[in-house]
Formats: structure tokens, sequence, C-alpha cells
């Protein structure tokens, strides 16, 4: 039996209700998914009694059968099966004993499964749970980020332990959960790549609304938290890797582990230079000299030093005085936002235009000596400033290269840009 979601929609009841997926095979091999309704258990225990029940033997009484399904109406699902197919131990078959059964290597792909539902109270025994691990079972293959730059199979399973440094969302909808995250990802196998290899050090996993979070891991990306992250069965597909619905995303490291390689990442994260082979949304550093500032992206603006709101009115009788409208205080020293945008001269592109929009950390260090009292400075403020290493985000790649300036979340824990 695998664990394949679990989610919760009743977040607000008295009574605790939660949904999780199982995937589970019965003696014969056959396959099925399992959508278990739990009642009385809370959803923050929900994890911990997945992992509980994942590879051992159980029994589930009132069970439903909602239909039987094929590979055409269901690929994702059978990509997962396909990851745990063939069998490691021998199966029944219909007609012979069990002293008949062999495992075989030339065993057809499942066609078919079952999708089955049941409801399952904390204080009723319908799921009755073996203590020792099926020898069907299949633990997830942990792979590093270098092993799954190699695979070559389309649309293959994958599982691996990556350290998250960089996040973004993209709304897909006008709904609000309707967002494709994107994880920028890295693990020592990609950090320590040589250069033949030509690995990049940071891969990108994209996060489609299927893929179910649980409530920890939505406040960590909710809060931009560093974190490190077990993938299960996410999907390598085009170069790419997409957690879709039944990948399972979790803060707790697999049970095996300590036998899989896994290890943590230490040190300054590095990305790689921009330079001509540098594509749209992904990171890189960039180094360069300040030739130019692009003005309709270059501005100041006043906010409150009190709420930090931008709704300030000026009041005429009194210079450099305003009245906020939001938590209604006369303001006499605002404090100064910014935005700066520049073009820079790089040596990796010197044939290319390059914009960098900048973090007012950086403006302010760049802008640090020079003296202004309205948030107003001369151009000459800028001109000709070297800067770099900086991490970014490229926006655009192609015909002119758009950046703009990130601060990492591993990097920023260790009091590194």
């Amino acid at each position: 039996m695998k664990s394949i979601k679990t989610n919760d929609p009743s977040a607000n009841s008295q009574r605790p209700e939660c949904r999780m997926g199982l995937l589970i095979q019965d003696a014969y091999g056959i396959f099925s998914e399992l959508q278990v309704q739990c009642v009385g258990t809370p959803a923050d225990d929900m994890e911990e009694y997945c992992r509980a029940l994942e590879g051992k033997p159980c029994c589930f009484l009132g069970i439903k059968v909602l239909q039987r399904i094929t590979r055409g109406k269901a690929p994702g699902l059978f990509s997962l099966i396909d990851s745990l197919w063939p069998p490691l131990a021998p199966i029944k078959i219909h007609g012979q004993s069990q002293e008949q059964a062999q495992v075989r290597d030339n065993l057809p792909a499942p066609s078919f499964c079952y999708i089955l539902a049941m409801r399952h109270e904390k204080s009723r025994d319908n799921i009755k749970q073996a203590h020792v691990a099926t020898d069907l079972y299949l633990p997830p293959v942990i792979h590093s980020l270098e092993e799954i730059l190699q695979m070559a199979a389309l649309n293959q399973r994958c599982s691996f332990w990556a350290t998250v440094i960089y996040m973004k969302s993209e709304t897909q909808s006008n709904l609000p959960r309707h967002k494709e995250l994107l994880l920028y990802v890295t693990d020592p196998t990609l950090q320590v790549a040589s250069e033949t290899t030509r690995s990049p050090k940071v891969m990108t996993v994209c996060v489609l609304p299927p893929c179910t979070l649980n409530k920890t891991l939505q406040e960590i990306f909710a809060n931009n938290l560093p974190c490190s992250i077990f993938f299960k069965d996410a999907v390598k597909e085009n170069g790419s890797i997409i957690c879709v619905e039944r990948t399972v995303l979790s803060l707790q490291k697999p049970l095996l582990s300590c036998t899989s390689g896994i290890s943590e990442l230490t040190g300054t994260v590095k990305l790689d230079e921009l330079d001509s082979s540098t594509a749209a949304n992904t990171l890189c550093t960039v180094k360069g000299v300040v030739i130019g500032v692009n003005e309709t992206e270059s501005y100041s603006w006043p906010v409150c030093n009190l709420c930090g709101s931008n709704k300030l009115r000026p009041l005429p009788e009194r210079r450099y005085t305003f009245y906020c409208c939001q938590c209604s205080s006369d303001i006499s020293s605002p404090v100064i936002r910014m935005q700066l945008e520049v073009f820079l001269q790089c040596p990796a592109r010197p044939q290319c235009k390059v914009t960098l929009k900048l973090r007012e950390e950086t403006i302010a260090s760049i802008l640090g000596s020079c003296n202004s009292e309205d948030g107003r400075y001369e151009l000459s403020a800028v001109m000709g400033k070297e800067l770099g290493p900086i991490h970014c985000y490229v926006q655009q790649a192609a015909g002119m290269v758009s950046l703009e300036e990130i601060s990492l979340l591993q990097a920023a824990s260790s009091g590194d840009r």
C-alpha cells in the first residue's frame, strides 16, 4: 500500500474530517485507488498516519467500488502504477495454488484499475493493519537531482530530497487556489557538479494545483521560508519536474534515507552565471557595470513610518510633511521607498542589452554616500558602478535580457546575499 495524497476539506468543522488517497495492491497484483474519508482524525495527524500504513498489509472493511478505469482515462494514475511494476514478490494467479506462483519478468503491465471509497472513523476498527511490511511493497527509490537530469524516459515518476532556495507563484485563473507554484531547488550533487557535465546548479519544480499540500507546507510557501522537502512520485516530463495529483510533498525525510545517500546542503548556494545558454524563468548570477538607468521603471515614493502605508497626502503648509490616510497621523519623517532598474554592460553577454531591477538593499548601498532629502538622485550617482555577483531571476532571455535581483532563501539564512 502506498500513500498518495491527503487533504482537509472541512478545516472549520467541529468534528475533524480529512481525506486521504491510498494506492493499494492485492495478492493477485490488481491495483486500486482507495479514497478514504477520515472522521475524527485531525489533519495534523494524517501524514504520520499515512506513513504508518504505507507498506503494511491491511484489511479494509466497508469498501464501495466506484468505477473501473483504464490507462487512457487516467494516465497519471497509471504512471504511478508503472513505477511499482513488476512486483518484487510472487503474485497469485487465478486457478493456481500459491505454491505454483512465481515472479515473472514478462508480466504485462496492468491495463485497468479500480477506484474505491470508504469512510473511516477513529472509533471504528474498519482498517486493520499488520505490523510487518509486505513483500509486494516497493519503497520509493530516492534519486539525486543529478541522476534525475540523466533520466531519458518520458513521464517517469521520480522521488528526491532537495532544498528550496527560491519560490515564485503564478495565478492560472481568477480562483486563488488555482496557483502554479515554481520551486527552485538544489542538492549537493548539483552544487558540486563539474563544469564538464554542464549540469545546472538549480532545477525548477512546478507544483500544479492538483497537487495537495498540507497546512505546514502552505504556511511555509505563503511566507517564503527556507526548507528542505521530500518530493515523492513527482513526474519528469520534457526535461522538467512537475508535481501533479498523487505527488506527495513532505518535510520529513523518507524512512530509508539513511541507506539512500541523502545528504543535507551545506555552505553557500551557487548559481549558474549569466551566459548565452541562460533561459527565461531560471536563476543566475550576474556581474556588470551600470551604463544607464531605465527612467520609466525607476522612481521613489514616501510611505508612513508608523504603519507602512503609501496613502500619504502632502500638507502644503508644512514642507516635507504628510498626512497618513491609513493611520490618521501627521508624518514628518516618512520612509522613502525606491525602485531602480539599470542597464548593465556584462562581459558574459557583450552584444546583448541587459536590464536589472535592483532590490532596495542594493539601491541603498549604491546611493548610501549621496545626499537627498526627497529621494531624488542624479544619474551620476549610479553611472559606472560595478555590480555583482548578484543573484537574479531571469524574466526574459531572448533578444533582450531582463533580470530581477532576488534574495535566496537558504543564502538569506546564512548571511549571504
